[in-house]
């Protein structure tokens, strides 16, 4: 069975992959069972992620639209992407599937939960946390999956196995544990070239076929609101709107693994390798809608679809 390590407080890196804080190193026990739809794996090893040495402000971004019209492609760091949006999202929870060095989850304050079979954490984390030493599939198929959360996650960020089916079945157990007003962040959905979106791994930066999710929840989940975001190196994808109850991928799945999953070269269509589409970081990030989805998730009572944010200037 797989260890899980778990705190409440500072943690800061430790040797031998393994955590501390001041109350020393604690370790609970993993489920072993696999979601029915699931299947064990072991999580490549990639590369380092590199932070940007320069820090650019999401009003620097915005006054460089204006000033040039059209911002240089992909020059925000998903990194700061990322901790811009935990801002403007204000999650009271948040789950992260592919913790790797931890360097996305020190973004995060607020609630949170990791999961990764071979996590190996480098960097200083400060927040309310649980790590579990497990596969997403493993722990999904627990009775108790995201209790500890104590609510919905509210904000997702979905990087484990670079294969599609495993990403839709991330997003399959995730929604179902979310609310309408959660967001869900997919990485890697903009590879650059085809070596780049293997299914076999053969290249230092590493996307893999995860970029098919998008077009399956383009077409099969209409209700879902979609925002591709141009970010370095390889692209995001936003999903919000949300629905927990939603059967749709899940009685079709092994259909969608059949038809998306083919042997490399990978068919990546040439509007994936040029972004087309793709929102700049800024302009997502400025958008009014975020204010309008916080009001929205903190509304007495809940509201319905009928009254959910507008994104459609960024779909």
């Amino acid at each position: 069975m797989g260890t899980a390590h778990r705190s409440h407080g500072r943690v800061a890196p430790h040797a031998g992959g393994r955590l501390r804080n001041h109350h020393g190193v604690m370790a609970t026990t993993g489920a072993a069972r696999i979601a029915r739809i699931g299947k064990r794996y072991v999580k490549p090893v990639v590369s380092d992620q590199v932070w940007l040495t320069a820090k650019t402000s999401v009003r620097t971004f915005l006054g460089r639209r204006i000033e040039d019209g059209a911002p240089p492609r992909g020059d925000m760091h998903y990194l700061d992407f990322l901790r811009e949006l935990h801002t403007v999202v204000q999650p009271a929870t948040y789950l992260e599937i592919g913790v790797r060095w931890g360097s996305s989850l020190a973004l995060s304050r607020t609630r949170s939960l990791g999961i990764d079979p071979a996590y190996n954490i480098t960097s200083e984390l400060d927040l309310p946390l649980r790590l579990e030493r497990t596969t997403s599939d493993e722990y999904f198929a627990r009775e108790d999956a995201c209790r500890w959360l104590g609510g919905p996650v509210e904000m997702a960020f979905i990087d484990g196995m670079h294969l599609f089916e495993y990403a839709l079945r991330d997003f399959i157990n995730v929604e179902r544990h979310s609310r309408r007003s959660s967001v869900i962040v997919f990485d890697d959905m903009l590879p650059r070239t085809t070596d780049e979106a293997a299914r076999e791994k053969h290249t230092d930066s590493w996307t893999g076929d995860v970029y098919h999710v998008h077009e399956v929840l383009r077409q099969e989940r209409p209700d879902l609101t979609l925002i591709v975001v141009d970010t370095a190196p390889t692209g995001l994808l936003l999903v919000t709107n949300l629905d927990a109850e939603s059967t749709v991928l899940e009685d079709r799945y092994d259909e969608f693994v059949a038809a998306y999953s083919s042997s490399d070269p990978q068919p990546v269509p040439r509007r994936v390798l040029d972004r087309q589409g793709a929102r700049h970081p800024a302009e997502v990030l400025a958008s009014p809608a975020w204010e309008a989805l916080r009001a929205y998730r903190e509304a007495s009572p809940p509201l319905g679809a009928v009254g959910f944010p507008h994104f459609e200037s960024l779909t």
